[in-house]
Parts: structure tokens; sequence; C-alpha cells
């Protein structure tokens, strides 16, 4: 790991820290395409579907039609090299406009319009071919769109359906057999290609449009959470207070393992949760309108004793007169998230893809779905009627339930995981004190030369990490994906002899197998500004993910170099 210089002096406390609430925030950046774009600069590649037309239809989309679709080969429509400014990218190295660093994922909204089911991929060129081996193609899983049938397809830039055309790549760790799924794109910063390819049988018809151009997180205050959430449905006996700092803690009595207990801000959903105001007529309006989101998303940290698992919910659709019926009601839900003791979790409900009940009558056909069916876009955001979480458990249980998306670590993971990695100084206790905070020990620390505390590789659950697979050829896994955080923050408080100064760090990237990870230039340092702490002195810490210092970076291969001592720099590879 790399190595930092300056110092902190003797012995310090850390602290479960007091944050700001955050109310929303943006994970991805997502690129999705204008009618602009797809109108004007998509046009057939390859393939056996002959294009009858593309027409800029009234409103959001695109409609493309074909004939001779086939079941087996597929037809590509793109915007070839070199993609068009209109496609949003930044000047790349050959004067055009194919640098797509900037961007998470490649996201479109496919409505099949025609007599006939059809698959849809959305697909990528990366690398000028002027050196043939650096030409590389990327494609998303395939998605079956049914006749009038509406589903979100993204390619997931991190973790691709498939890659092709790499076995010969320069950098030995970016080869990969024709069809490897799994992968992170290369060379985004030269984009030569976008578009999407169909499979179907016959005559075809679709609607390509954008998503939602900004991922804006719906992400509740204690305020909300303290005032408008009780339970609504299940076994369990429930209470709530607002602790001090970010967060409000449920504990609960009487959970089962099968049947969900619900919590939540049921109609009429609480201007607090962030909805937009409408009116929908017949003296009825209020703040209930959420189209402008992209995603639902709390920090749970369980602070009980026994495993838990939890899951954000959702209802849309109103179920009274002049606006619908019961028909018109529908539950959404994201995947159960399980929680250990003391681990901490961030779970998102994605507003593409979502788990959807009650919708086998919705009064419009091509949104019915049969219980239990995933991937499928929640409808009327506009009408959100209810807004909470499920808990599974086996018995008693407590969580603290938070929007804030600052990582701060917890006593268990400071006292049982974090050692001394290196410098002059020597750890002589952890100690774990009564109330929130551990107490770390020095001895014989320098002024000039870091003594660095940390959870090494691998990092522990604990941390409040995702659970993630790397590498394809020989993979692994670690709770290694923070990616959800925007921060890493913590409370330090000198009760030692003499001044200190403290940072926090973070490494990043794997030096360690599979092939496709072992680069050495991968592991990247970051940390923030020094902050200097008088005796008896108690301060807040924070890395900012979005601007930190890099240490290690001169020999990056896939993002831009920097020299050491570099600050103001976004952190990569936070997964």
């Amino acid at each position: 790991m790399k190595s930092n210089v300056l110092a902190i002096s003797i012995v310090l406390l850390l602290i479960a820290s007091m944050l700001p609430i955050v109310t929303v925030r943006a994970v991805d950046v997502t690129l999705t395409l204008p009618d602009s774009e797809l109108a004007t600069q998509f046009a057939k590649g390859w393939g056996p579907g002959v294009i009858a037309g593309i027409v800029d239809i009234p409103g959001p989309g695109v409609r493309f039609d074909f004939n001779g679709l086939l079941p087996d080969s597929g037809t590509d429509v793109s915007d070839n090299y070199p993609v068009s400014p209109l496609a949003g990218g930044a000047l790349d190295s050959v004067g055009g406009k194919g640098n797509f660093q900037a961007f998470t994922q490649y996201r479109l909204v496919f409505t099949n319009l025609g007599p006939n089911p059809v698959n849809i991929n959305l697909e990528m060129n990366t690398g000028w071919t002027n050196i043939p081996q650096k030409d590389t193609y990327w494609g998303s899983n395939w998605v079956s769109i049914g006749v009038g049938e509406s589903k979100v397809v993204t390619l997931d830039f991190a973790s691709v359906g498939e890659v092709w055309n790499a076995q010969d790549d320069p950098m030995i760790e970016w080869r990969y057999p024709g069809g490897t799924s799994g992968v992170a794109v290369r060379r985004l910063d030269e984009v030569s290609r976008l578009g999407f390819q169909v499979l179907g049988n016959g005559a075809g018809s679709i609607v390509v449009s954008k998503t939602i151009p900004s991922d804006i997180v719906v992400a509740l205050s204690d305020a909300e959470l303290t005032t408008q959430f009780a339970k609504e449905t299940g076994p369990a006996t429930v209470s709530k207070s607002d602790i001090p700092g970010p967060g409000v803690r449920f504990d609960f009595t009487g959970l089962s393992g099968v049947t969900g207990t619900i919590i939540g801000d049921n109609f009429a959903v609480s201007a607090l949760a962030g909805g937009a105001w409408k009116d929908y007529g017949s003296s009825f309006a209020g703040p209930y309108d959420f189209s402008g989101y992209a995603r639902y998303t709390l920090l749970f940290t369980n602070v009980g004793t026994t495993a838990l698992q939890v899951n954000l919910i959702m209802n849309t659709g109103w179920t009274n007169s002049p606006w619908g019926s019961p028909a018109a009601d529908t539950f959404w839900q994201n995947g159960w998230t399980a929680l250990a003791p003391g681990e901490s979790r961030i779970v998102t409900l994605d507003f593409w893809s979502a788990q959807v009940y009650n919708a086998v009558d919705d009064p419009v056909a091509s949104w019915r779905y049969a219980d239990g069916t995933t991937g499928v876009m929640v409808r009327r955001l506009d009408e959100v009627s209810n807004i909470g979480f499920q808990v599974l458990g086996g018995s008693a249980g407590s969580i603290i339930v938070s929007s804030d998306t600052t990582l701060s670590l917890s006593d268990a993971e400071l006292a049982t995981q974090f050692g001394k990695e290196y410098g002059p100084g020597t750890v002589a206790a952890i100690i774990d004190i009564p109330g929130p905070g551990v107490r770390f020990d020095f001895t014989g620390l320098n002024p000039s030369s870091g003594t660095t505390v940390g959870d090494n590789f691998a990092v522990s659950l604990l941390a409040g990490g995702a659970y993630k697979t790397y590498g394809v050829l020989s993979s692994f896994s670690t709770w290694g994906d923070f990616s959800d955080y925007t921060r890493y923050q913590m409370l330090f408080t000198n009760v030692g002899p003499n001044p200190v100064t403290v940072n926090l760090k973070l490494n990043t990237g794997w030096t360690t197998v599979p092939p496709e990870y072992a680069a050495a230039w991968r592991d990247t340092f970051y940390q923030n500004s020094w902050t200097s702490l008088a005796v008896g002195e108690t301060k807040t810490v924070t890395m900012d993910f979005s601007s930190a210092e890099v240490y290690n970076a001169g020999d990056e291969q896939e993002f831009k170099l920097y020299s050491d001592v570099t600050t103001g720099v976004a952190m990569w590879r936070l997964d």
C-alpha cells in the first residue's frame, strides 16, 4: 500500500460521526440519448433486418420499423464512427466527441409496438481501429419485450453482459474469450460506436426513448422517518426513536422470518418525503408526484443481536374514484438484503427495475404482470400512495435507518478489524470504551511520517461495503464495493497529552489475482487533507470521494495519470 507523509501524535478516540442529512445524490451517471441523436444519427449497421422507417414521433421517443428480423441473428442500429456530439460525449484523443468516461452506464427505454415479441440489447465499441486489436465490442444482457411492453435496457460499464474481440488486446489483463460477461468496459475515452441490436421473427416496430436524464434519489430525512413512519402490516410490534446525529432507530419484537413487517408513510404521503405537488382534479392535490426521481435509497445499520433482512417498498396508483379503481394500486419492492449484527448496508429500489405485486388486473394491459415479476419499470410514479420498508427476522431486532450516504464505521469494525499497517508508531492498545467510540493508544509517533491504522485487504463486511465478485478467469469475492457512498467521515477526539494530526485514507484497486486485476498500477491510495487536533479537542474529519488527494496513480492505464499529492481528484474503483 502507498505510504503517505505527515503525522498523527498520540492518543485518539473515534466516535460515530454526527452528520447533516443528504437528501439527494447521484451514484450512477447515466448515458441516455435524446430524440435528436436517435432520429438523425442512428442507422442500420448489419444483420438481416431492413429498417423500413425511422420516425421522430410526437413526445419522447423515436420509432424504428423493421422488416425481416430473425430470432437468431441480431440487426444492429447504431451511431457509427465518429459518434455524434449529440450523444453527449466529451472531446477524445482524435478530435471527436467519443470520450464517455464521465458515465457509469448506458440506458434506454424500449416499447414494442409491433406484432411480434422482440429481444433487445445495448452495445458499443471502444478503441480506435487504426490499432485493430484495440477495437472491442461490449453488449448488455438481452432483454425480452412482449407485444405492447415497455422495458429499460442497461449496459453497465462496470459489468457487461458480453464482450467480443478482446482476445488480442494489447493489455494482457484485458484479454477475454468472446462472450465473456461481468467485465468492465475499457477505453471509455475512445468510444467509436453506440447502438442497439434487435432479434425477432418477421416484422417489428419499437419506440426507443431516453430515461430520466439524472439519477436523483428519494432519500428520506430523519423528520420524515420519525414523524410519518409507522407500522402498516405484519406480525411485529415496533417502537422508534430519533437518535442523536443522522438516523432513526426502529426496535422490533415478534418479527417473522417468513412474513415481512412493513413500516411506512401510508396514504397520504407527507410533503417531508420529497414529492412534487400535483393537482389531480376533483379537489384533490398533494405532494405525491415522484416522477422526477430514478431510485429510492436508505442506509440500514443492524444494531441488534440477531440477523435481519430488509427491503424498500412503494405503492403507486390511487384506489379511489375518479382516478382509478383498486386495479390501479400496485406494490413495488427491491430484493431482500441480509444484515448481520453490526452490519451497515445501503438498500436501493431502482424505479427502472423493480419487483411487482398486485398488477395482474392493471387497467393498462401492457402493465399487467404476475406477482413477483422482477425487472419491471415502476408505473404511476406521479401517484405515490405509500413509501416505506419491510423487515424479516427470527425474533427481536433493532435497526438504524438513515438517508445519509456517508461511510462511518461502527465500534465493532474499529475494535475488531483495525490494526497497524505501517509507519513508525506502535499501536499500544485498541480499546472499545463504554458508549460510542474506540480508543487508540500510540507510542513512537513521528511528526513527518504517518502511522497508518486500518482494515487492510480483505475489508471486513462490518465496514458497510456491498458483496461483489470480481474477475472472470479466476474470480474472487469480497465486501469491498463502496460505490454507493459519497464520502467517509469520522469524529476524532484527542484524549492524549500532545497535539496530533489526523486524516482518513482509502485504497482502491486489487494487486492480487485473477490476472485481469493483477496489475500493480490498479492499486491507488487516496486521503483527505490533514487535520490538527489540540489536546482535548474534537473535530469531524471528512474524505469526499469526489475530491481527494491521490498517490500511486502515476502509472495508471485506465484513468487520467496523476502525480503523487495531486488534490481534487474524483476517486475511481470505489467498488
